[in-house]
């Protein structure tokens, strides 16, 4: 696989597609979708995201088989992206029918089996702060993936992860003030029916968060959606 021409402008227009999405959703898929246009010879790319509790879920592909294969890898605990989280930063296999059965004997099979794929090429997405998970290039045919390629993709892997990150941190924004925005409600709704103070009535959500062991948020919200009364205010 060679590198296309003039590759700077281009990877300057994938920073600037990548920033103009306005939630994480779309910045995955448009992820994806970016660096299977810039690789000319991969069928499909997928994301590997590393949540908050530590597991690894594939939320972005451009093809069912990319999804399949990433998927295939965490059932067996194996694989170039599980590798490429794990202990390398980048991770590939020329062909999955030799090096792919000789280093990963459960998962290449499968793949073989499973998919047209015959190649793949992982790359670490992280930044100084936080670990990601790992952009994926899948190709159908083995060895296209040479150094100019390799580099190209590890280019825009790096590109994808500070989007990522940044996109990560404004979700966590947005869902703290529409948490803080939904609590602020439940408390007006309980002020205005039981006659009680601010902090009486955060309390009273604060009470029953406890007692039944259900978010905050999520109780705050059953009060706005319902109207639904978390308790005695007088108890």
């Amino acid at each position: 696989m060679s590198s296309p021409s003039h590759p700077a402008p281009r990877l300057a227009a994938v920073a600037r597609g990548l920033l103009v999405e306005p939630d994480l959703r779309d910045t995955l898929q448009r992820s994806v979708d970016l660096t299977a246009s810039h690789l000319p010879d991969a069928h499909s790319v997928s994301i590997s995201l590393l949540s908050r509790r530590h597991q690894v879920v594939t939320p972005a592909s451009t093809h069912e088989w990319a999804s399949l294969a990433d998927q295939l890898q965490y059932d067996s605990d194996e694989g170039p992206c599980v590798d490429a989280i794990r202990e390398q930063e980048v991770v590939l296999v020329e062909d999955v029918a030799r090096d792919g059965v000789e280093r990963y004997p459960r998962w290449a099979p499968l793949v073989a089996e499973r998919t047209g794929l015959r190649s793949s090429f992982s790359c670490r997405l992280h930044t100084q702060r936080e670990q990601l998970g790992s952009i994926n290039v899948y190709a159908t045919r083995p060895g296209v993936f040479d150094a100019a390629a390799r580099e190209q993709a590890e280019v825009l892997a790096g590109q994808v992860a500070l989007a990522l990150s940044a996109a990560r941190q404004l979700e966590g924004l947005r869902v703290g003030m529409e948490g803080r925005t939904v609590i602020g409600q439940a408390q007006g709704i309980l002020m205005e029916r039981y006659k009680i103070s601010a902090d009486r009535a955060f309390q009273l959500l604060s009470r029953s968060s406890q007692e039944t062991n259900v978010r905050l948020r999520e109780v705050a919200t059953r009060v706005v959606v319902t109207g639904e009364t978390p308790g005695d205010p007088r108890a």
